[in-house]
């Protein structure tokens, strides 16, 4: 033990005593011990004496009681279902800052209100769209535009690599990758073992992954987080072509992307609990995609089976082949160029298709907003449009069977075998027939 372990675990000590022992208090403050010294190491680099840096340190901790209320929030977390959003709770108020209930005001002026953000013209953010520096960023539903140009590829920020670790996967038939507070980045690899990167903005070996595996099922979850500061922490997941069964990637803080991935017989589940979930050129089995606070993009993608649900956001998809289930909550449902069939609904927002080559049955439904949908005329197929409050149209050489204002039955082609529906409580439907 070090002279400065010595007296930041004696300096420790003495703050414990009015706090009743047990095994939480314990693990806390040998974290402690660890971030403490890490951090009074910086500080003798930055020129300090060491009794300055071990007490600089020991101010970052502000608070023990606030500290200690806060490990266990964090555990009474913990220790429910992964599939249930974090609650963020607790107010922040540094000088006149002021954190508070989803919102963020600086002084009289609103910075942060739910998905609102305006900083003059140095930055503004309205749901899925971005606008950085007047414009010289732009993102909108999701496309991203640097000067006017959009950037052909987008890269793993400059973090460090710090951790790299590689898993034989011969005889799995399940892989699960859970963070609490990471971006994943998924691609293939040609090798034959599982390999997962960990880029950090620190370095040290409590925080890098923890895995443990039964007969056909590996695990792999975040390590620990230091107490004392954030770090930024983007994990980069590298599957073998070769690996034949499913793998579950799971992050409660992050975007997910999926990009680069030719893996004909992986079957792929992500989940964002709260961020983005992105994917292109893709083709796989099966994917479902999910975010709980955040939109949903792809572009290139063929699976025989895609489901992509937002709880918080829209859906936008582009040049897709499968069979799909595209669902949102609270946005807008988009396909472009896509090949195949599916049902896709939201409840509040429009729902806009492009089918290229029909394989099957399209149901689309909006209880809030507008139905358009754009159909090729080379497979033959029923339809039948409907609205509550609103007009359905046919535009196109169609057969109808049934028309009126807010309805339109009919079939395209001869002998149909699909079915095509369009259905709104408030907005209009139209169905766009093209050769």
């Amino acid at each position: 033990m070090t002279n400065i372990e010595t007296k930041i675990r004696t300096k420790l000590d003495q703050l414990f005593m009015t706090y009743s022992p047990s095994t939480e208090l314990t693990e806390l403050k040998e974290e402690l011990v660890s971030d403490l010294t890490e951090a009074t190491n910086d500080n003798l680099t930055d020129g300090m004496s060491e009794n300055q840096a071990i007490q600089s340190a020991f101010d970052r901790l502000g608070n023990l009681d606030e500290l200690i209320q806060e490990i266990n929030n964090e555990q009474n977390q913990d220790t429910e279902s992964e599939d249930t959003t974090n609650q963020k709770k607790n107010s922040v108020h540094i000088g006149n800052l002021d954190i508070e209930n989803g919102k963020v005001r600086l002084g009289n002026q609103t910075l942060v209100d739910g998905d609102k953000v305006e900083i003059g013209k140095l930055l503004k953010v309205d749901g899925d769209n971005v606008d950085i520096g007047n414009g010289f960023i732009k993102v909108t539903d999701g496309d991203v535009k640097i000067n006017g140009k959009t950037p052909s590829k987008m890269y793993m920020e400059s973090l460090a690599l710090v951790n790299s670790q590689a898993f034989p996967i011969q005889d799995l038939t399940h892989i699960n990758v859970i963070y609490r507070d990471a971006s994943l980045t998924i691609r293939q690899t040609d090798g034959d073992q599982l390999i997962v990167n960990e880029y950090m903005s620190r370095n040290n070996d409590r925080y890098y992954l923890q895995n443990s595996a039964s007969e056909h099922e590996l695990t792999i979850r975040q390590g620990d987080r230091p107490l004392l500061w954030h770090i930024n922490v983007k994990v980069e997941i590298l599957i073998p072509t070769n690996y034949a069964h499913s793998l579950k990637a799971d992050t409660r803080d992050g975007r997910i992307q999926v990009q680069d991935l030719h893996n004909e017989q992986l079957k792929l589940n992500v989940v964002s609990h709260s961020g983005s979930a992105n994917a292109e050129q893709v083709k796989i089995s099966q994917f479902n995609l999910e975010a709980f606070s955040g939109s949903i993009h792809g572009k290139d993608i063929q699976t025989t089976n895609l489901a992509a649900f937002s709880h918080s956001g829209s859906v936008a998809l582009e040049s897709v082949t499968s069979l799909m289930n595209l669902k949102s909550s609270g946005g807008s449902v988009r396909l472009m160029h896509g090949k195949g069939s599916g049902k896709f609904h939201t409840s509040g927002g429009s729902v806009r298709l492009n089918f290229d080559h029909l394989t099957g049955d399209v149901a689309a439904d909006t209880h809030s907003g507008s139905v358009q949908l754009a159909l090729p005329t080379t497979v033959p197929f029923n339809f039948e449009l409907d609205t509550k409050s609103g007009r359905a149209k046919v535009n196109g050489t169609a057969v109808l069977e049934h028309s009126g204002s807010a309805y339109q039955i009919g079939h395209v082609g001869e002998h149909p075998h699909y079915q095509v529906t369009g259905h709104t409580h408030s907005g209009g439907v139209k169905l766009n027939l093209e050769n």
